[in-house]
């Protein structure tokens, strides 16, 4: 297999992520309890192989920028690969272990703020519950920041990954009302990084490595 198949399947799992990321926020309840608990545990395994599948389109878009970029990218790309990380643990205990415990422990899960949308009482898993979403936030600033730079891609699908993940990485200081709104904020987080995936796969990149070839001949 070569590196332009990689590529190209590295831009298919963004695509992939994008959609079923969308796919899970889309259809996720707000109660995990009762007739919900089927269609919790659905999405969040949907979002879970949404994330999974961008931890490895993330390394296809940064092998793509890393000859043109510097160690802001790298940082970038490991921030973000972190808070990934950080977030498949946390789905996987709200989508499979939280309502087993909510269903026959309520008053702990009340008491430790171990809701899905409340924040941990105990101060090690709180700094994890906000680590997660700041290391997201600043990661794909900075990948998409130099991937600006080097103008490899269109501006508007990085600008819409970047904004998506400022997003997320503000959402859990933001009031519960607001969050409410939580699918469009992934949607514009995810809009984007499906964008950025189908040039991928699609090979558009090359025309921006191309370029830049191109004026680094002297």
């Amino acid at each position: 297999m070569t590196s332009s198949h990689l590529v190209r399947l590295a831009g298919a799992a963004l695509v992939a992520s994008g959609i079923l990321v969308t796919l899970g926020f889309s259809t996720h309840p707000h109660d995990a309890l009762g007739a919900n608990r089927l269609l919790w545990v659905g999405s969040h395994a949907i979002i879970l192989l949404g994330f999974a599948a961008g931890l490895l389109g993330l390394c296809g878009l940064y092998g793509v920028a890393a000859p043109a970029t510097g160690g802001a990218a790298l940082a970038g790309f490991l921030l973000a690969q972190a808070s990934l990380i950080l977030y498949l643990g946390k789905l996987y205990w709200s989508g499979f272990i939280y309502p087993l415990v909510a269903a026959r422990h309520p008053d702990f899960i009340a008491q430790s703020g171990f809701n899905p949308g409340a924040q941990p009482v105990d101060p090690v898993l709180k700094a994890v519950f906000y680590l997660g979403p700041l290391l997201f936030g600043a990661g794909y600033a900075l990948l998409g920041r130099e991937l600006l730079k080097a103008r490899l891609f269109p501006a508007p699908p990085v600008w819409l990954v970047i904004a998506g993940a400022a997003l997320v990485g503000l959402w859990p200081l933001l009031p519960g009302a607001v969050q409410q709104f939580s699918v469009i904020v992934s949607l514009v987080f995810t809009a984007g990084i499906a964008w950025l995936g189908w040039l991928l796969a699609a090979d558009k990149h090359r025309a921006g490595v191309h370029a830049l070839a191109s004026k680094e001949t002297p």
